[in-house]
């Protein structure tokens, strides 16, 4: 076996893995095609023994077999870019009204296709970016078009984080909840960073002088903005002000309008603090 074809048959499940991982974390489906058809398949061909490959049309067989697996990912790639599309309409006050019409009426064309299957990660991508809009009720649409068979599935738990958030948007605390609490079952790695976020602003809320736990930073503006706003009210009721000012400070502009809607809809002991950020970026006035 030449060893170009050796190479490829190490690389290409690696370059594979780390695509579809990227794009749609819990299809293990697509990692199991992966990996059969990269090593699996072709050990069953006739004649080629374990690993033995004699003559181009091996060669030409294993390459095809190996890059089956990138198909979904590209297809991802491709979705995510049409989305993006949509956002940036949606995202432009002159042309938001025709941006939703447009991106509801994408969803529903992907949901009765054969690419079904990527419609819960698109959908929750674009209520979240529908949220950062302040466009609560356009958002709540887009959530069903996340639903899935399993509550308590990756989707599902992304799912029941954003409800809860639109929840505590609307000043419900119990709706809030009631929400996420059935999601923080879920254990997903991706997951937990953002059910102890929203977990940690609901405990504040209710329980403001609770000590606030170390936690990694949220990268992603909302749930940046989630993050901080329950640190900011946990740090003032413990009497750390200057802390609680400092980690609102931190909160870049993308997440200040969602921080201060947060504070207004669901009063906190970091509220009023809250309400002095600066709309989009700068210090306090």
């Amino acid at each position: 076996m030449t060893s170009w074809l050796l190479a490829w048959l190490v690389a290409a499940p690696l370059a594979a893995l780390i695509l579809v991982r990227a794009m749609h974390p819990p299809r293990r489906r697509t990692l199991a095609l992966v990996m059969v058809s990269v090593f699996v398949l072709p050990m069953l061909c006739p004649g080629s023994g374990a690993l033995l490959f004699d003559g181009s049309g091996w060669r030409i067989a294993a390459a095809l077999l190996a890059g089956l697996p990138l198909v979904p990912a590209v297809h991802l790639i491709r979705e995510a870019r049409r989305l993006q599309f949509h956002l940036d309409l949606v995202a432009d006050p002159s042309t938001r009204e025709e941006g939703l019409q447009s991106l509801e009426a994408w969803l529903r064309r992907l949901r009765g296709s054969r690419k079904k299957a990527s419609v819960p990660e698109l959908a929750l991508q674009t209520a979240r970016e529908l949220i950062r809009l302040g466009r609560y009720d356009e958002a709540g649409r887009v959530l069903g078009y996340a639903d899935r068979p399993a509550a308590l599935d990756y989707y599902g738990a992304r799912r029941q984080i954003l409800r809860a958030l639109l929840a505590l948007l609307d000043g419900d605390r119990a709706e809030a909840d009631a929400r996420l609490t059935p999601a923080e079952a879920c254990t997903h790695a991706a997951v937990r960073p953002y059910l102890r976020a929203m977990r940690a602003l609901l405990d504040s809320l209710e329980d403001g002088a609770a000590e606030p736990a170390p936690a990694a930073p949220i990268r992603e503006p909302v749930g940046a903005g989630v993050q901080a706003l329950g640190r900011a009210h946990a740090l003032v009721a413990a009497g750390r002000e200057e802390e609680a000012r400092a980690a609102l400070e931190a909160v870049d502009g993308e997440a200040r309008d969602l921080v201060r809607r947060l504070a207004r809809s669901a009063p906190g002991p970091a509220s009023s603090l809250a309400a002095q950020l600066e709309q989009p970026s700068g210090p306090f006035r």
